[in-house]
């Protein structure tokens, strides 16, 4: 018996259960007031859109999705509260339906601005490219890009993520590129590089001033490993290859054992667990950790405790249409990349791990770079960035095209000739090795550079690649008649389509439309289409099909005698789009043939002038990227279009005088240079 303040006695199991009921009486109470943080700042949703004030959109957008995921977190830890004081399943569900639904609303209103925010024409961060890239690639694999799980707890934003990425490949290419802001993370974390004696170069991890990690998240790691371990129960094959990895990361320095006294101020456990890649050529079992795990709702994520850092990436479609106006390419991966760079001993205990071995939860430690820190793709390129920047001037064209052609750990070069494929291979092992950056998996359409045990077809950045065709195929997926088609499989599926050269963005633009007629039913994510949407749906989809496109538009032209990019756009009430045709003058002959192009579904309610000024906008941005990436572009304008425009509308938007401004910007700056 336990004697309480008031004098009256209760057991322990009664002390238990207030205090348990206290808790649940705290979080519902968080619950109201995040709910009414969320009404705060989206019950000016339909003015913002109105007034098209993107900036705050995105502001409010980005705060939203917090609230959102803290909301989830709560609602998880008041569940299990629940069931601890044996509350019935049914009435546990009741609870927490009735709690979603009353912020629901809310949500939808959420997702509005969101749409909002992707119908206008912006460039998306490269990590959530990367997540969904990953995430699909990340996301694609994000996306990859696609994403953490952790932080797709909710359905809804779940979906938001599909979205984004579906979008960010549409701006490819017609983005205005904006200078990044964050020198200062670049100029700390490079004064920081050191470089021990065998080479390898070790970093600080970019933290944000100020940031803590007050707690370690070891209990939820132990919780999370106890999961993993039930599901290599049943899979010995699974359990066998995942203990593998471990060992073979002991056995080559990349984790350690972590010390009884931590060695810096941060610590910092990951839960992880084994993802399968069907269609890997070599690891077939990823050791997948959660770095964006928090160990309580209000508490920091080891994630949320680092700079992203300057996008250092080149562009993903810069690199394309090089591949695509080049004879012969020749490509390589540099192995386990992240792990080649070191982390600093003060910074090692913010990524630890506990694995279970020999019956015991070992706690483990890296000492070398994560994949999966929101930092690791900076750390990789600012690294690599810095190693370039030491060789010497006989390597210069080989650092030039490195620079200029790596895409995270991906490498490419392009020549007219053989040999100079030959040099670019012996220089860049020589260069990147000398830095314990090991290259393996080259690949070529020339086949005496081709590697033996790499498969055809084969990958560029995503694309289906057949060498000995030497072409290029954009995949479509199939939807099955048994799928039920609802707002979630149609953006899944649209977002399943990887094209980032927009080589079939005209027969996109119509599954576009039918999404969007599907948004204006206001039917919810899981919900059935009506039956005209439906057969509209099924009668597009049975229409596509896989599309081959010679990788080089300059392969069947011998002795090219020059190059001519035209550009074309257009516009009408479905899409406004844009194109780019390479003429390519040989001594045989004139060859044509589409480079890239890009289209958007239209705006509602817009004429046909305004938005052929979007599609004149899309074209020029298009070109003016153009002409960076194939540096020599002949390039002639006609601005009567433009002239008509006026005519016909003489009182233009806010938006379409910024786009005609622009453009005209575009031209007048392209004159100044000729």
């Amino acid at each position: 018996m336990v004697e309480t303040t008031d004098g009256s006695e209760r057991t322990m199991a009664e002390v238990e259960a207030s205090k348990t009921n206290e808790d649940i009486s705290r979080m519902e109470n968080s619950i109201k007031k995040e709910i009414s943080k969320l009404k705060y700042y989206l019950e000016p949703a339909d003015e913002l859109i109105e007034s098209k004030d993107y900036e705050e959109m995105a502001i409010v957008a980005q705060r939203t999705a917090t609230i959102c995921e803290t909301l989830t977190d709560i609602i998880l830890n008041a569940v299990e509260l629940k069931i601890e004081l044996n509350m019935t399943p049914r009435g546990v569900r009741q609870w927490r339906n009735d709690v979603k639904s009353s912020y629901s609303t809310l949500l939808e209103e959420r997702e509005k601005i969101i749409e909002a925010l992707r119908e206008r024409d912006q460039e998306i961060k490269q990590y959530e490219e990367m997540k969904a890239i990953e995430a699909e690639k990340r996301q694609q694999e994000r996306v990859e890009r696609q994403q953490d799980e952790a932080r797709a707890r909710q359905e809804e934003i779940d979906e938001l993520a599909d979205y984004e990425r579906l979008y960010s490949l549409d701006v490819l290419g017609i983005e205005d590129r904006k200078e990044n802001d964050q020198d200062e993370v670049l100029l700390e974390f490079t004064e920081n590089i050191t470089r021990k004696a065998d080479g390898r170069y070790e970093v600080n991890i970019p933290w944000i001033e100020g940031s803590k990690l007050r707690e370690t998240n070891l209990e939820q790691s132990r919780r999370r490993l106890r999961n993993v371990e039930k599901r290599l129960s049943r899979d010995a094959e699974l359990s066998k290859g995942y203990e593998e990895i471990v060992e073979e990361q002991l056995d080559t320095g990349i984790v350690e054992f972590a010390p009884e006294e931590p060695t810096g101020k941060r610590i910092f456990y990951m839960p992880h667990k084994p993802v399968i890649r069907q269609g890997a050529t070599t690891t077939k079992i990823r050791m997948v950790f959660d770095a964006s795990a928090k160990p309580k709702p209000l508490e920091s994520s080891v994630n949320e405790c680092m700079h992203t850092g300057p996008p250092l990436l080149p562009h993903l479609w810069d690199i394309m249409i090089r591949t695509r106006m080049c004879t012969n390419i020749l490509l390589a991966d540099i192995q386990k990349a992240f792990h080649q760079i070191g982390i600093k001993e003060e910074d090692r205990d913010a990524f630890r791990f506990l694995f279970n071995i020999n019956g015991k939860d070992e706690h483990l430690r890296f000492t070398r770079v994560p994949f999966g820190a929101e930092a690791s793709p900076f750390i990789l390129g600012a690294t690599l960035q810095h190693h370039y920047n030491q060789q010497p001037p006989c390597y210069e064209e080989t650092v030039q095209s490195l620079r200029d052609n790596t895409y995270v750990d991906n490498l490419m070069t392009v020549s007219e000739d053989i040999e100079g494929l030959e040099r670019f291979k012996v220089e860049a092992t020589c260069i990147l090795e000398d830095a314990k950056f090991p290259l393996h998996k080259w690949e070529s359409n020339v086949e005496e550079l081709d590697g033996e045990d790499t498969p055809n077809p084969s990958k560029i950045l995503g694309h289906g690649w057949d060498k000995r065709e030497d072409t290029l195929e954009v995949t479509v997926p199939e939807f099955p008649q048994s799928k039920p088609v609802t707002k979630k499989t149609v953006l899944s599926h649209l977002g399943s389509i990887y094209d980032p050269m927009g080589i079939l963005s005209p027969t996109l633009a119509t599954g576009k439309h039918i999404y969007r007629e599907i948004c204006e039913e206001k039917a919810s994510w899981n919900e059935e289409v009506s039956p005209e949407l439906k057969q509209k749906w099924f009668r597009w989809t049975g229409q596509l099909r896989n599309v081959k496109v010679p990788r080089s538009i300059l392969k069947e032209c011998r002795r090219t005698k020059g190059i001519h990019i035209h550009q074309f756009a257009d516009a009408s009430n479905l899409a406004c789009s844009t194109a780019t045709i390479a003429l390519v003058e040989g001594k045989t002959g004139v060859i044509r043939g589409l480079l890239c192009s890009k289209s958007r579904i239209s705006k509602r309610n817009l004429s046909i002038a305004r938005l052929e000024l979007v599609s004149g906008h899309m074209a020029a941005n298009m070109v003016k990227n153009l002409e960076t990436v194939l540096m020599d572009v002949e390039r002639h304008d006609n601005l009567e279009a433009e002239d008509e425009r006026e005519t016909r509308d003489q009182r233009p938007t806010r938006d379409a005088a910024k786009r005609a401004k622009e453009l005209v910007k575009i031209i007048a700056m392209d004159e100044e240079d000729n």
